[in-house]
């Protein structure tokens, strides 16, 4: 009678410690789990922030401040037709994007910096009063940058720390510690003390020499200034040529082009170079010249494309790449209709060889085509405005020019509310190219087609569909978009 108690009471005791043991492997499952699904959807919040993404949207009635609009200027029935200048990007993206160039430059910078959404804005420099931005940087929603530097040639070594030669002189001067300030406000966003003229010294702490390097303290808050750099993810190159003391057609040189691209690349950290071409401008007298200097910068991103190919070839190397934003074919286009519509290229002649252009795939062929602005005379018409010659075709709003056309401010800086929205759309087009992960022998034709569709669809007039509306909430916060979903 003993035994059998003692044995029910173990049996009892068995199954006790087995239930507890079972509740405790159940209660650590559970943990492990609940740890596990936290850490997942962790890494995929931080895969999300981490990974770099742009995404743009096409509206229409978007009043984009701070960028110089031409009001009361020639705007033809021709260019007011819906989809051709009467929109906008608004842009999302957590890239850091430097924008390389002269005034010009300055204002294609700010109106990226207003399509991204910034929601704030650091002046490092002033060129040479609070009016005139020598290097900037505006913070994005999502963490990105969008940065400028003026730059009056184009990025060379030999303009490093030149200040005799910073804007708005010529010569192609800029600051290497205004660069390193730049990179900290990629790494870590706050505010900074601007600077006047290129002969301002630094006001960053990083500037000062401490026995800590890495961090010093602000001694006007007496908090921690970290001073840990940052690189860029794309660096895009407006190429004010007409800046170099150089005559055409010495200007730019291969040798100049791989030395920017090399600094953009090593210096400035970039994976992505975006050079755009040079636009028809007062200051320009020969076309054919202008021709042969696009023509170089096309053939140098394309002999960049075959060597990265071949160099790449089983390599572990973060890949570079060279992409062209053919700014110059949007001036033609603008140039020509606007010299249709003022009469002075005849009608017929002049749709003619817009139906031509718009066809051609070609980048030869385009720049071959352009010439017959010239052959018909009509970049060679020019007037004489406050001592300086203007092209009737681009500043001209009627053929006597009793009036200017919307296309260009002063023959040279752009009208940006009118004529923006292709520049900041065409451009997060092209940045959406050169985030395709494509690999092996077809990527490279991948982004090829990629870099074409944006050029055709966006720096040219063929016409763009829009959205209506006003509101920055209404942007989708998708972060998938890396592809050809808006061509």
């Amino acid at each position: 009678m003993l035994g059998g108690q003692r044995n029910i009471l173990f049996a009892v005791l068995v199954g006790v410690l087995c239930l507890v043991t079972l509740c405790n492997i159940s209660f650590f499952w559970a943990s492990f789990v609940e740890k596990l699904t936290t850490t997942q959807a962790q890494d995929e919040v931080n895969w999300s922030r981490d990974r770099k993404f742009i995404t743009y949207r096409i509206f229409q009635g978007l009043n984009l401040t701070e960028t110089k609009g031409c009001d009361n200027r020639g705007f033809h029935e021709s260019l007011s037709k819906p989809g051709i200048l009467d929109f906008h990007a608004q842009i999302k993206t957590n890239l850091n994007i430097l924008y390389v160039g002269s005034s010009v430059g300055n204002q294609f910078t700010r109106s990226l910096s207003r399509a991204v959404m910034r929601t704030d804005r650091q002046i490092i420099r002033w060129s040479w009063n609070r009016g005139n931005e020598n290097t900037q940087i505006s913070l994005t929603p999502d963490g990105g940058t969008v940065a400028g530097i003026r730059v009056t040639g184009l990025f060379l070594k030999r303009g490093k720390d030149n200040k005799r030669s910073m804007a708005p002189q010529g010569g192609g001067g800029w600051l290497s510690h205004d660069v390193r300030e730049m990179k900290r406000l990629v790494h870590q966003w706050r505010q900074v003390e601007p600077i006047d003229t290129g002969y301002g010294e630094p006001t960053s702490p990083c500037e000062v020499e401490t026995k800590n390097a890495n961090v010093t303290t602000n001694v006007t808050t007496g908090n921690p200034y970290p001073c840990e750099e940052k690189n860029f993810d794309i660096v895009v190159h407006q190429l004010p040529v007409e800046w170099d003391s150089r005559r055409f057609p010495a200007f730019p040189t291969n040798k100049d082009l791989d030395e920017t691209a090399g600094l953009s690349f090593d210096y400035l950290g970039a994976s992505t170079v975006i050079l755009q071409t040079s636009p028809i401008t007062n200051n320009i007298q020969d076309l054919g010249v202008l021709v042969a200097t696009n023509q170089l910068i096309w053939d140098y991103a394309r002999q960049f494309e075959a060597h990265a190919k071949e160099s790449m070839h089983n390599s572990t190397t973060p890949k570079r790449q060279i992409l062209v934003m053919d700014v110059f074919a949007y001036s033609v286009f603008l140039f020509l209709q606007n010299s249709i519509e003022i009469g002075l290229i005849p009608k017929k002649k002049g749709e003619e060889l817009k139906a031509r252009l718009n066809e051609t795939a070609d980048y030869n062929e385009f720049l071959n085509l352009s010439m017959a602005l010239q052959d018909v005379g009509a970049f060679n018409q020019t007037i004489r405005v406050r001592g300086q010659t203007r092209h009737v075709g681009q500043y001209c709003g009627d053929l006597k020019c009793h009036s200017q056309s919307m296309i260009s401010l002063d023959g040279m800086h752009w009208c940006m509310q009118e004529t923006g929205g292709r520049l900041d759309a065409g451009l997060a087009c092209l940045i959406q190219c050169s985030l395709h992960d494509d690999a092996g022998a077809e990527a490279g034709e991948t982004t090829r087609a990629c870099v074409r569709s944006c050029n055709t669809k966006y720096m040219s007039l063929v016409p763009v569909p829009w959205e209506r509306g006003q509101k920055l909430d209404a942007f989708n916060v998708s972060t998938r978009l890396t592809g050809l979903e808006n061509y």
